[in-house]
């Protein structure tokens, strides 16, 4: 997808129409669904759900297939910038609450470029609050 984007291509253009569909699947299936074998930690299906859904922001950031995943990294970004600051303890308490994952040292933490895509694909959506604070440590 960012590849077709880098090129030129609309996103209107078949190619990107038809992977959008794709994408669309996989988050509305069952995660069996996803094209790479699962990990064995407790990580794996908030990260496929993540990368699937930051991908589709790419081309259709409002589609209601992504509200359910967009929502859960506001809430996680929320409670993690809850001082206005960011607070890695707070982060994994917050995942730990929301997605029963253990994210210390890993790659679901908010720096990562998919949760950073997933949230900036809605920016009036963002609260100002936690948008600015996001940009601030960003």
């Amino acid at each position: 997808m960012e590849r077709t984007l880098a090129l030129g291509l609309d996103v209107g253009h078949p190619i990107l129409s038809k992977a959008a569909r794709y994408l669309v699947g996989l988050l509305e299936g069952p995660l069996a669904d996803f094209p790479d074998p699962p990990e064995k930690n407790d990580r794996w299906a908030t990260g496929a759900r993540l990368f699937t859904a930051a991908t589709l922001a790419l081309v259709q950031p409002d589609h209601p297939a992504l509200d359910e995943v967009w929502y859960l990294w506001v809430s996680i970004a929320q409670r993690t910038f809850t001082s206005g600051r960011y607070d890695p303890e707070a982060e994994m308490l917050a995942h730990r609450e929301l997605t029963g994952a253990t994210v210390r040292d890993s790659y679901p933490v908010l720096s990562g470029k998919y949760q950073l895509a997933l949230l900036s694909g809605r920016p009036d959506a963002l609260p100002r609050d936690l948008e600015q604070a996001l940009l601030d440590w960003v």
